[in-house]
């Protein structure tokens, strides 16, 4: 099924970008939520 080496990358990188993706998402949400308690952010660095 998977002999096409393509297909494998395109596979992997398709992975990757949606975990990046999820990341990205994660990280956002987090921000909105420290800002919607008024935490100060400090660009991410401290973590709780």
């Amino acid at each position: 099924m998977y002999e096409n080496p393509q297909l494998l990358l395109n596979l992997a990188n398709d992975r990757q970008r949606t975990m990046r993706q999820a990341a990205a998402r994660r990280h956002l949400a987090v921000r909105v939520a420290r800002a919607m308690r008024r935490d100060h952010d400090d660009g991410g660095r401290q973590h709780r």
